[in-house]
């Protein structure tokens, strides 16, 4: 049968949401008195769903990038990779088994860590270098989750590992380029949605609209799918010094500076943009407004050009390298 890398591991993901918004549906129809109300029209419940799928999509989104690459890294290690009846019925055992068990991990969390965390916010208004103490938690938060997931997804793989239809003829040179092009665009998606997530979502998710939810998810998924296809673009190329077996260590190094040179990199456009703007406000006494959508534009284009130049460098130096022996 044809060997795949990517279609398993997009199985996991499509099953963990199916399983997900499944009991996460179900939940809130039969448990949660809210939508067993009498006085609620249909539309007022389907609208309180979609709402409450739309945050828990929101918030499940860094946990699916991270369950992605720990698929692909395992399915590959075990030489699972075709796709049949007998591979798709495991892997959906194993979502069902992942989502329930992040369920209970959810509920303990809530019940006893998050209070010994979060005892009355009392950190909620300390804020050191821009940066809340209550978003380094959440950041916390994210990353534990990550570790849930990675731990119970490892165990799962090996324990039905015998029951999975397994390929053991190894890569080649052009599938390991794919395999490492595919795991390195991944982990750069998945520091950037935890930041995100972190930063920018998690304090402020429970007061979502329905019209909010839906713009900025929009918006982001939008934003990831065109930096992902340029990304593709940019590096399907800077992996030609890759061997056979995939080397995660080098992928997960070369990822994250490439990530953390370019949020210093960004800070850095950002403070010049906002210098040279002060500059012509003092000096020239142009408008704000068109001034300042200028300021904006070039802060984009700017980050765009160098930060393209700059991860095609960065793969380059650490992949493009002859091959070793």
């Amino acid at each position: 049968m044809k060997k795949t890398l990517f279609k398993l591991p997009l199985l996991f993901v499509l099953f963990y949401w199916l399983v997900n918004i499944v009991l996460f549906t179900a939940y809130f129809i039969v448990i949660n008195n809210y939508f067993t109300a009498s006085d609620l029209t249909f539309f007022q419940i389907s609208k309180g769903i979609i709402q409450r799928l739309s945050v828990n999509f929101y918030l499940q989104l860094p946990n699916s990038i991270i369950l992605f690459i720990v698929a692909i890294v395992l399915l590959n290690k075990y030489s699972i990779n075709i796709i049949n009846r007998k591979n798709i019925i495991n892997t959906f055992i194993i979502a069902i088994l992942i989502v329930l068990s992040e369920i209970v991990g959810r509920w303990f969390y809530r019940t006893y860590i998050n209070k010994w965390m979060f005892i009355d916010q009392q950190y909620a208004g300390i804020d050191i270098y821009f940066i809340s103490i209550i978003d380094i938690f959440n950041c916390t938060k994210v990353v534990m989750s990550y570790l849930f997931i990675t731990i119970l997804t490892f165990f799962s793989v090996k324990f039905l590992n015998y029951k999975y239809i397994h390929n053991d003829s190894g890569l080649t040179q052009i599938e390991s380029q794919k395999l490492h092009l595919g795991v390195f665009i991944s982990l750069y998606n998945c520091y950037f949605i935890t930041l995100f997530i972190s930063f920018f979502v998690l304090d402020r998710y429970i007061d979502y609209s329905s019209y909010s939810i839906i713009i900025e998810l929009g918006i982001l998924i939008i934003f990831l799918l065109i930096t992902n296809l340029l990304g593709y673009f940019l590096l399907r190329r800077c992996f030609k010094g890759v061997t056979e077996s995939l080397n995660l260590t080098r992928l997960i190094i070369s990822s994250l500076s490439t990530f953390i040179l370019n949020c210093i990199l960004l800070v850095f456009i950002i403070f010049i943009c906002i210098r040279m703007f002060e500059l012509l406000q003092i000096y020239y006494s142009l408008p704000n407004t068109p001034t300042l959508i200028t300021c904006c534009w070039v802060i984009i284009v700017m980050l765009f050009i160098v930060s393209s130049l700059m991860v095609r460098t960065m793969a380059k130096l650490f992949f493009d390298s002859k091959k070793e022996n």
